[in-house]
């Protein structure tokens, strides 16, 4: 009888020193993924841009456009052929203040209706934002090819920097 007791008083301890050794392993784990949910304030520093004013402003200098009032006639294909627009751009300190989309002679009376929905619903996209921050969608005013010819060229303007 005695060496049962002392084999359950052996079971007994044993149990209390494995529970005891659980919670605190888990009591670590518990504060370690905590670490995990809070934002280190180091790797968002790290993620920050660390170039000096000067530098910034100088970036921001290079990456504008040419300030000035852009005029191209440009020609693009169109199911019945090809279609002529004028696109007038004029910028000042980087931003869009004037954007002017034409249908120039020769176009089929279709594509001009396309062209001129085009301009109306590219203002609201362009006029009073940088160049380099314009987002041209795949469509704008039901013009697909208008739009893209739109598109491309502001991407030349932005190429031509």
């Amino acid at each position: 009888m005695h060496s049962y007791l002392i084999m359950y008083l052996s079971l007994f301890l044993a149990v209390v020193f494995l529970t005891g050794c659980v919670s605190s392993t888990l009591e670590d784990t518990k504060v370690a993924d905590e670490s995990f949910d809070k934002p280190s304030t180091s790797v968002e520093e790290d993620k920050g841009d660390r170039r000096s004013l000067e530098e910034k402003v100088q970036d921001s200098f290079v990456s504008m456009v040419v300030d000035g009032d852009y005029v191209q006639n440009l020609t693009y294909k169109v199911p019945n052929g090809e279609a002529r627009i004028s696109v007038e751009v004029l910028i000042e300190k980087g931003v869009v203040k004037k954007f002017t989309l034409s249908p120039l002679n020769g176009n089929h009376e279709i594509s001009n209706n396309y062209i001129a929905n085009a301009q109306e619903k590219l203002l609201t996209l362009i006029i009073g934002k940088r160049v380099e921050d314009i987002t041209i969608p795949k469509n704008v005013g039901g013009s697909s090819l208008t739009t893209g010819a739109v598109k491309r060229y502001f991407e030349s303007l932005l190429s031509k920097k």
